[in-house]
C-alpha cells in the first residue's frame, strides 16, 4: 500500500475510532452527569490507592490543569471524589480520593467497559490484540517525537512547500 494511502487509511480510520468512542462513552455515561475526562480521572484515582493530588491527575490522564481543576470540582459535586485533607490550604496540592460513590461508580463503569472491550475485541486472539496495542503506541511514541522535535519550527516553514 502507498504511504500516502495507508496515512489517509490509519488516520480516517482512527477518526472513525475516536468519534464511535465519545458516542458511546456519552451514551453510557449520561446517567452519571459524566464525561470522558470524569471517567479518566475517576480510573486514575482508583488505581491510586493513596490519592492524587491535582497535578498528578493532570499529568497521568494527560490533560491540562485548569480543566483537571473544572473536572474534579464537578465530581465533588457529584460526590465521587472527596479531599483527603479538606483543610488544605491549597487544593491543587491536597490529594483527592474516590469516595464510596465513586467507587460504585467506577465499578460499574469497569464492568461497563469489560462487556464492551469483550464485544468489540473479543473475536480477535489476545496474541493480535497485544500487537496491535505495541504498534498503536509505537505509532503514537514516533508522532509524539516528531511534533517535540519539529516544535522549533514556526508553522510558516512547513505549511506549504
Amino acid at each position: 500500500m502507498l504511504p500516502e494511502k495507508r496515512f489517509a487509511l490509519f488516520t480516517l480510520t482512527m477518526e472513525s475510532i475516536t468519534k464511535n468512542m465519545q458516542r458511546y462513552k456519552n451514551r453510557k455515561m449520561y446517567p452519571f452527569g459524566l464525561s470522558s475526562a470524569h471517567v479518566l480521572c475517576l480510573f486514575s484515582l482508583r488505581w491510586a490507592k493513596a490519592g492524587m493530588t491535582a497535578s498528578e491527575l493532570s499529568e497521568a490522564c494527560a490533560l491540562d490543569k485548569s480543566f483537571v481543576s473544572r473536572v474534579t470540582a464537578k465530581l465533588i459535586d457529584l460526590g465521587y471524589l472527596v479531599y483527603l485533607d479538606p483543610a488544605a490550604p491549597r487544593k491543587y496540592r491536597a490529594k483527592l480520593a474516590l469516595t464510596k460513590e465513586g467507587k460504585e461508580v467506577i465499578a460499574f463503569i469497569t464492568r461497563t467497559v469489560n462487556a464492551t472491550m469483550k464485544q468489540v475485541s473479543g473475536d480477535i486472539s489476545p496474541e493480535d490484540l497485544h500487537t496491535f496495542y505495541r504498534v498503536l503506541q509505537h505509532i503514537d511514541t514516533n508522532l509524539s517525537n516528531m511534533i517535540k522535535e519539529t516544535s522549533d519550527e514556526s508553522e510558516t516553514d512547513t505549511a506549504h512547500p
